[in-house]
């Protein structure tokens, strides 16, 4: 690719489906690169051009080594402060001003995951997940965010969406959009725990949960620093729930991925005794 005078640039070509998404996720990721600070903690992908009547959006390369969790899981102090990095990288993308960012509304996503779980059955998995759902549902308003809570979210928050660079980069900004701050939150959560359950399953008191307690620890500290106790509070518990609406549709994909894997059943196991 050569830049507009001219100069060679990298970059790399991320293909939509529906060329109103590429506009959209075009727009709103030019908004949010223009809105971070030149010293700001985190770094997302720029956008180098569109192709205006398709669904290819040119971005532009970034610096970094790829997030890549110890194996086995290991609470060590170099993974400990990168977690640190990543939630002090959230946190200043969750303080953009809002611009043509697409709502990101968590009644929605109740919704779809319903349909979702309709479609495996009565199995037992099935039925679990639809116990569970009916739960969240008679809970749907436990503390929902006030217009002045809504940030920009990643929409896919996982250590796999992110560079080690300085500053920390986050990749993958297809889901960006405007929601509750505990979306990118619960969503790590969940990775976590989902790293946590293929190494040694859903014993709580497995030294891969342990680890992954602390990584959570560390990250959440890290963005909860500029919180005031009572908002810190209030995202906590809209945490949970979206957690485990997350580890419903983690599940139904796992289970549609491969049908009869365990990890279905464990990851419902783990979210039922968080």
């Amino acid at each position: 690719y050569r830049s507009p005078d001219g100069s060679p640039t990298t970059a790399f070509a991320k293909v939509f489906h529906d060329p109103a998404k590429a506009a959209a996720a075009a727009a709103s990721l030019t908004h949010v690169t223009g809105a971070l600070a030149p010293d700001a903690p985190v770094r997302l992908p720029a956008v180098l051009g569109r192709v205006a009547d398709g669904g290819l959006v040119l971005l532009g390369a970034l610096e970094g080594d790829p997030f890549e969790l110890p194996t086995p899981l290991a609470a060590d102090p170099a993974t400990i402060e990168c977690f640190e990095r990543f939630g002090v990288a959230l946190a200043a993308l969750h303080r953009v001003p809002r611009g043509p960012l697409p709502a990101r509304p968590t009644d929605a996503d109740l919704a779809k995951a319903r349909r979702r779980v309709e479609q495996l059955g009565a199995g037992a998995l099935g039925r679990a997940l639809a116990a569970l759902l009916d739960e969240l549902s008679r809970s749907v308003d436990l503390a929902p965010p006030s217009e002045a809570e809504l940030v920009a979210v990643h929409g896919d928050c996982k250590p796999a969406q992110v560079l080690l660079g300085r500053p920390l980069a986050l990749l993958d900004p297809d889901h960006l959009g405007w929601g509750d701050p505990a979306t990118d939150l619960a969503q790590l959560h969940v990775a976590l725990l989902q790293a946590a359950i293929r190494e040694q399953g859903a014993d709580p008191t497995s030294p891969a949960m342990v680890t992954i307690r602390r990584w959570i620890d560390a990250f959440d500290g890290a963005y909860f620093a500029d919180r005031s106790p009572a908002a810190a509070a209030a995202i906590s518990e809209r945490v949970g729930w979206i957690e485990r609406l997350t580890v419903i549709r983690k599940a139904v994909r796992a289970e549609t991925r491969n049908p009869g894997t365990p990890l279905a059943l464990e990851l419902l196991r783990a979210a039922t005794l968080r």
